[in-house]
């Protein structure tokens, strides 16, 4: 499927993508893509997303991927998402720096 035409389309598609549930007692979280807002693009329970984002994910539908890196400090923790894959965002989406 192409990229949805617009931000409104693309936030729809991503509003139904996206849902926690539980799962053998755990709160687990079905996330949608960042880029095109296709569903089963990460499921993880919510107590190890850390480590799940760490390494980059790609989606099925529009091959784009992106990964966390996150650098903790004594007053803050940095988060921060990156693209490693795929192309450019729609335009009407913000641009995530690129790494490797």
């Amino acid at each position: 499927m192409a990229d949805p035409a617009t931000l409104a389309e693309f936030e729809a598609r991503v509003q139904a993508n996206t849902r926690t549930r539980t799962q053998d007692g755990r709160l687990v979280l079905d996330v949608a893509c960042p880029f095109c807002g296709a569903g089963d693009f990460l499921t993880v329970d919510v107590m190890a997303i850390r480590h799940a984002l760490a390494a980059p994910i790609t989606c099925n539908e529009c091959q784009r991927s992106i990964r966390s890196t996150v650098e903790g400090h004594a007053q803050c923790t940095r988060f921060e998402m990156v693209q490693t894959g795929g192309d450019d965002p729609p335009p009407y989406l913000p641009r995530f720096r690129r790494s490797i």
